[in-house]
C-alpha cells in the first residue's frame, strides 16, 4: 500500500510541474507572439474580418450550408496556401509570418475556421432537434383530434 501511494505522490509532483512548465511556455510565447505581429497588417486586418463575418453570418441559416462547404475547402487547403505563403509572402504582407509548422496559419486561419465549423454544427443540431420537436407536438395535437373526433 505504500509503494501505492509513493507512485501516486511522484506521479502528482510530476503531472504538477509538468503542468508550471506547459503554463510557463505558453505565457512566454504569448509574450513574443503577440508584440511580434503587425496588427495594421492588411493580411492580419483581413483574416479577422473574414472570421468576424463568418460569426456574424451564423444565424443565416439558408446560408449555413454554403459557408460550411466554404470553410471545409479552406481547411482543407491550410498546408498549401501556407506553402505557398511561405514562397510568395512579400506579395500579401510585409513581414514573415508563414513558417513550415503553420503557426501563423493555425492561430489566425484554420484554428477559427474550424471553430466556426463546429459552432456551425452544434447550431445545425439545435436546429434539427427544435424542428423535431415542432413536427413531433404537431403531430401530438393531431392525434388528440382526431381521438376527440371520434
Amino acid at each position: 500500500m505504500a509503494q501505492i501511494l509513493c507512485i501516486a505522490w511522484r506521479s502528482l509532483r510530476h503531472k504538477e510541474a509538468l503542468a508550471t512548465h506547459v503554463k510557463k511556455n505558453i505565457f512566454t510565447r504569448e509574450k513574443t507572439f503577440f508584440p511580434a505581429v503587425d496588427w495594421t497588417e492588411p493580411l492580419v486586418v483581413g483574416l479577422l474580418s473574414f472570421h468576424a463575418a463568418l460569426w456574424l453570418t451564423r444565424k443565416w441559416l439558408y446560408t449555413q450550408f454554403a459557408l460550411f462547404v466554404l470553410i471545409l475547402l479552406l481547411v482543407l487547403s491550410t498546408e498549401q496556401l501556407n506553402a505557398w505563403g511561405r514562397e510568395n509572402w512579400r506579395l500579401v504582407a510585409t513581414q514573415r509570418y508563414f513558417d513550415p509548422q503553420g503557426v501563423f496559419m493555425a492561430i489566425f486561419y484554420a484554428g477559427p475556421l474550424l471553430a466556426a465549423g463546429f459552432f456551425q454544427l452544434v447550431l445545425s443540431l439545435k436546429n434539427m432537434v427544435d424542428m423535431v420537436v415542432i413536427v413531433k407536438r404537431a403531430e401530438y395535437r393531431q392525434q388528440l383530434k382526431a381521438r376527440k373526433d371520434k
